[in-house]
């Protein structure tokens, strides 16, 4: 019927499905090739004849100063600024109001300019 005079004229028009790739096994199931492992959570390999036990950190001892070496200056800094005086809730509601007046009435539509 017309579906497969459709199909027919596609098969000559479009290029051939190609067959699907075979995958060539490298390692094949009896394992010819010795498996390598890698990554960061690897076992250490143990070195025998070595002890297991680690010899403590020598502490270090404090730093004494020297007797003819003079304390460090301190130098006084100066001191911070005052902080400027925070605005009255006076200041906030007129900035808002003047905000809505010009969303609600822009300028080029007011008469008091």
């Amino acid at each position: 019927m017309i579906t497969n005079k459709v199909l027919n004229d596609l098969d000559v028009i479009l290029p051939p499905i190609p067959d699907k790739p075979k995958v060539e096994v490298v390692n094949p199931p009896p394992y010819s090739i010795p498996r390598v492992l890698f990554g960061k959570r690897l076992p250490k390999p143990e070195e025998e004849g070595k002890d297991k036990k680690k010899k403590p950190q020598p502490k270090k001892k404090p730093v004494k100063s020297k007797k003819d070496e003079k304390p460090k200056k301190i130098y006084p800094f100066a001191e911070y600024p005052p902080k400027p005086e925070e605005p009255s809730n006076k200041v906030h509601v007129d900035k808002y109001a003047d905000a809505i007046e010009e969303s609600i009435f822009p300028i080029h539509y007011r008469a008091s300019h």
